[in-house]
């Protein structure tokens, strides 16, 4: 009975040491994979179609493990400030990802359940969630993404890839085109998407 209680405890050891050590969320915590920063966008379906067409919001947010819990926090366009008003959660029960963002004082108000999936990969630079979302508020749906800031979908220069409040234009324009090639390759068809008018006004 001793060498079999022994076994036994050894056992859960070693799970223990292989969750550890691994990063797919063992029995130690939850997976580091989808930590740090992202932009997320949602792409609304304005035309019924079920693709995303037309660029709605971003979102720069960090994710952090704070008591194996993943904490959220949206920050403005450069990631200098974190934004009050915007509530997020998040969750990764691997290989799904949960996001809800919403914002319920201010303006606009919106509500967005979203899931979706992780590509991690060993170069965070292709790293990318993808999904769909449903907004309650304004009874909308559409897709979503989120790429790393320096991710390699967006600028030559990943330095420039970051947004910024008052940015150079064609920053934003390259960030456009960026997203339309994403989409295009994940979806195997031509993709072009518009730029509304509530994120234009954000962008400038």
């Amino acid at each position: 009975m001793k060498k079999v209680g022994f076994l036994v405890v050894l056992g859960f050891a070693l799970l223990g040491l292989f969750g550890c050590v691994s990063d797919g969320g063992g029995i130690l915590g939850p997976s580091s994979a989808p930590t740090g920063q992202w932009e997320v966008w949602t792409l609304k379906d304005s035309n019924g179609d079920g693709k995303g067409d037309s660029l709605d919001q971003v979102f720069p947010v960090e994710i952090t493990i704070v008591d194996d819990v993943y904490q959220v926090v949206v920050y403005d366009t450069d990631f200098t400030a974190p934004v009050e008003d915007i509530n997020a959660e998040f969750d990764f029960p691997d290989p799904e990802v949960t996001f809800h963002i919403y914002r319920v004082e201010g303006f606009p108000d919106y509500d967005l359940d979203m899931t979706g999936t992780l590509n991690d990969s060993s170069d965070n630079t292709e790293d990318y969630m993808f999904g769909e979302y449903d907004e309650t508020v304004g009874n909308s749906s559409g897709q979503w993404i989120a790429l790393r800031p320096n991710s390699k979908w967006y600028a030559e220069d990943p330095t420039s890839s970051t947004l910024k409040s008052g940015g150079d234009p064609l920053t934003q324009v390259k960030k456009v085109e960026a997203i339309e090639k994403f989409l295009s390759g994940r979806l195997g068809e031509e993709v072009q998407i518009e730029i509304s008018e509530n994120l234009k006004e954000k962008l400038e």
